[in-house]
C-alpha cells in the first residue's frame, strides 16, 4: 500500500475506498480526499486515528450500549492495496468507542483527514518496505492472556459505566498499547530465541 508523502522517511498515502459497519448496515464510500497527500495516510508518530465520519455517526457510536457494541461487531476499512487490490482492515467497535472516549480515535467530517496512527498497533503491525514504498498491514495475533489484558475490567480493560456505555479506564489500560508492544515485541524475540 502507499507511496510516501513528503520524502521516504515519512508519512505513506493511503486511499480509502470505504469504511463498512455491517453490524449497522452503513457504508460510506467516495473519499476524493485521499488523493491530496496530506490527507489520507499512516504514520506511527500520530498519536491518534482520524476516521473520515461525521461526527454524528461517532457521537453514536460512543452512546451505544457496551451489549450492543459487541454485537455489532466491527467497523471495516476498505484501503486500495498496491496491486489494485483490497486491503480490509478490521477494527472491533468495543474498542473504537474506548479509544474515542480516551481521544485517540477522531471523526473528521466526511471529507476530513483519514490517518492510521499509533492505536493501530494494537491490532496491526506494519512492515514499511522503502524500496518499493509500500507498507504491508500483519494481523496481530493476540494470546488469550493479551485479549483478556485488554478486554477484563479487573486487569485494566474496558469500563462499562452504569448507564452501559464506555468510559475511559484508569489504571493499566490508559498504557495498554505500550504494555501491548512491549508483550508482542518480546513474544516475537522469544519465537527467534527458542
Amino acid at each position: 500500500l502507499g507511496l510516501p508523502c513528503r520524502n521516504k522517511y515519512e508519512w505513506y498515502m493511503l486511499k480509502l475506498d470505504s469504511i463498512r459497519m455491517p453490524g449497522l448496515n452503513m457504508t460510506q464510500s467516495g473519499f476524493s480526499q485521499c488523493n491530496e497527500c496530506v490527507k489520507c495516510y499512516t504514520d506511527s508518530g500520530t498519536s491518534w486515528i482520524s476516521l473520515p465520519l461525521p461526527q454524528s455517526q461517532c457521537n453514536d457510536l460512543m452512546n451505544t450500549k457496551v451489549d450492543t457494541l459487541k454485537i455489532l461487531g466491527s467497523m471495516l476499512l476498505d484501503i486500495e492495496g498496491a496491486n489494485s487490490s483490497t486491503v480490509t482492515l478490521s477494527l472491533p467497535l468495543l474498542w473504537l468507542v474506548e479509544q474515542m472516549n480516551l481521544n485517540r480515535v477522531r471523526c473528521s467530517g466526511a471529507s476530513g483527514d483519514f490517518i492510521l496512527g499509533f492505536p493501530l498497533f494494537q491490532y496491526y503491525y506494519l512492515a514499511f518496505d522503502m524500496e518499493s514504498k509500500t507498507i504491508t498491514f500483519v494481523d496481530l495475533q493476540l494470546s488469550n492472556e493479551i485479549e483478556a489484558f485488554l478486554g477484563g475490567t479487573k486487569l485494566g480493560g474496558n469500563k462499562e459505566s452504569s448507564s452501559g456505555t464506555i468510559e475511559p479506564s484508569s489504571g493499566y489500560h490508559v498504557c495498554s498499547t505500550n504494555s501491548l508492544i512491549a508483550i508482542s515485541f518480546l513474544q516475537l524475540v522469544l519465537q527467534y530465541i527458542l
